[in-house]
């Protein structure tokens, strides 16, 4: 166990470690010349399929966007529509403030904080 987190810390850290949870659940990367557009590194962790997963059906996100990601509403533009680290937990928190007759609900007050980095990579998985 410690050899891989060693060899992690060293090999895959600088692309996929979120520097606000210190996982390697990826985030935006900011280097990229313009003409690639925007990229996130993938998930390296197996929290999409435990924890990560939990979170985005106990909010009930599933109902709508699916298991992946496609149904009443799609997520898998997430990339695309929120390229900002900042932009997708403004989105969840507060929807009507982007777009003002959205279907989608408010979850200010609904989600806890700590749980946005794991759901907004999870969608961001989505969008792959």
């Amino acid at each position: 166990m410690a050899g891989g987190k060693l060899i992690s810390s060293m090999l895959c850290s600088e692309c996929h470690q979120d520097n606000e949870t210190g996982r390697l659940t990826g985030h935006r990367l900011p280097d990229l010349p313009a003409e690639f557009g925007v990229a996130f590194s993938p998930n390296l962790t197996q929290d999409t399929e435990s924890e990560v997963k939990a979170i985005y059906n106990k909010y009930g996100c599933v109902t709508c966007h699916t298991g992946t990601g496609i149904g009443a509403a799609d997520v898998t533009k997430a990339k695309i529509n929120f390229p900002a680290d900042s932009l997708p937990q403004a989105w969840i928190r507060k929807p009507a403030s982007f777009k003002p007759l959205t279907k989608m609900p408010s979850f200010q007050g609904i989600i806890k904080d700590e749980e946005y980095a794991p759901l907004i990579g999870y969608v961001r998985e989505l969008a792959n």
